[in-house]
């Protein structure tokens, strides 16, 4: 019996820390604030990892909706974070990675979540850095007013000293400077009342630095993230231009994790892309104009045979009737840099707001009818100019001599 029963918990999906490891970054958590998860995978699947792997559930095991941004870091750790929509007992899970032992099994890996309701209440965004020279986390109070106190290691240029006020409802962004190469992960730490937040620096040459033989493609225009912010009748769309640098043809994949998939299509899930070619890949975003109002968050994933790019996206839809004459105010024109304001971008093209990309017949018709016209009339003018008479005009003397002689 005890044989059978040994047996019955070797082949149960049960998470293996041999294999999965989920690190959370506190031991509890209060609503409204981000979540943040190392992932770290000392034994990798058969089948792929990626956002569709994760949910989290409650104490009933229903699934609970949240908006994750999920990145690979190194070759075998990922990073997750969200913010967590209400109080209660959660698990976050990974779900069926595929091994093979003496049959395949799927295993599935999760962690307890505990998550009360306490004030103040700051969220964290990007929840996680690369070591760029130039770094910047936006901090949004959602609940009370709120002091944050900034500690950076010394090789991290510290503007913040004392106390710095975050009002509630408002966000304030927070710019660094790396001095000097980080040889090793670091961190900048947010903290305020009895809490903090530990935002992890991570070295890209640690992460796995990839010589200029293996990178297999490149990005035209260089494009760091998304965010977009449109009424819920209306549309975005726009090009993403890749160049092949691999010096052999090669085949290039799309994909899009995450709920903001539901509202955004593109041209091409694959390509072949020749040598030093480019190719341009189309996005339309709420291309029906029907997205229910919400939040949509995810990656666009590029990848080739040993190389990948990703793009956070964030999709805020609005109800058309919430959309107010202030609207235009709330904008932020620099989307894919720095970003200055806690606001999103209203442009119709997705990816640039100059981007050159192919219009619609319609379109370019109005535009070469304006021209033409435009042209007539400037012709018309100078045509006007150089051949009018010059009228004589007859001076007052003559006038009046010629009155005498009548």
């Amino acid at each position: 019996m005890i044989k059978y029963f040994l047996l019955l918990l070797i082949a149960l999906p049960i998470a293996s820390a041999a294999e999965v490891d989920l690190r959370l970054y506190k031991d509890k958590y209060s609503a409204g604030e981000t979540l943040q998860v190392d992932i770290n995978i000392n034994k990798m699947p058969l089948n792929e990892f990626d956002l569709d792997s994760i949910n989290f559930v409650d104490s009933d095991n229903n699934e609970v909706k949240i908006a994750p941004f999920f990145h690979k870091i190194r070759e075998n750790k990922y990073y997750l974070y969200f913010d967590l929509p209400t109080k209660g007992e959660f698990k976050l899970r990974v779900n069926n990675f595929l091994y093979k032992e003496d049959n395949l099994i799927a295993k599935n890996f999760e962690t307890n979540v505990s998550v009360d309701e306490s004030s103040p209440i700051l969220a964290v965004k990007p929840a996680f850095l690369f070591d760029d020279d130039f770094l910047e986390i936006e901090l949004e109070s959602k609940k009370g007013d709120t002091k944050v106190v900034v500690s950076t290691s010394t090789e991290i240029k510290n503007v913040y000293g004392g106390e710095q006020e975050i009002l509630e409802g408002r966000s304030r962004f927070f710019n660094f400077k790396i001095l000097n190469k980080l040889k090793n992960d670091s961190s900048i730490i947010f903290s305020y009342s009895n809490k903090s937040y530990s935002i992890p620096i991570f070295v890209k040459e640690i992460a796995g630095k990839i010589e200029e033989s293996n990178v297999k493609f490149s990005l035209v225009e260089e494009i760091k993230k998304v965010e977009k912010k449109l009424n819920n009748s209306e549309s975005l769309e726009g090009p993403l231009k890749i160049k092949n640098t691999a010096g052999k043809d090669i085949q290039i994949n799309f994909e899009l994790n995450g709920n903001v998939k539901e509202i955004t299509r593109m041209n091409y899930s694959s390509f072949l892309l020749k040598q030093n070619e480019i190719m341009t890949q189309y996005f339309w975003v709420n291309k029906n104009k029907n997205a229910k109002p919400g939040f949509y968050n995810g990656n666009l994933t590029i990848k080739s045979e040993n190389y990948q790019v990703n793009i956070p996206m964030t999709l805020n839809i609005a109800d058309e009737k919430e959309i107010n004459d202030n609207y235009a105010e709330d904008l932020n024109k620099d989307i894919f840099n720095k970003t200055e304001d806690n606001q999103f971008d209203q442009g119709k093209d997705f990816f640039e707001e100059n981007a050159t990309y192919y219009k619609d017949e319609s379109e370019k018709t109005g535009i070469g009818s304006l021209l033409i016209m435009i042209l007539v009339i400037i012709l018309a003018f100078i045509v006007y100019i150089f051949t009018r008479k010059k009228t004589k005009h007859e001076k007052f003397e003559d006038y009046v001599k010629g009155i005498e002689r009548k």
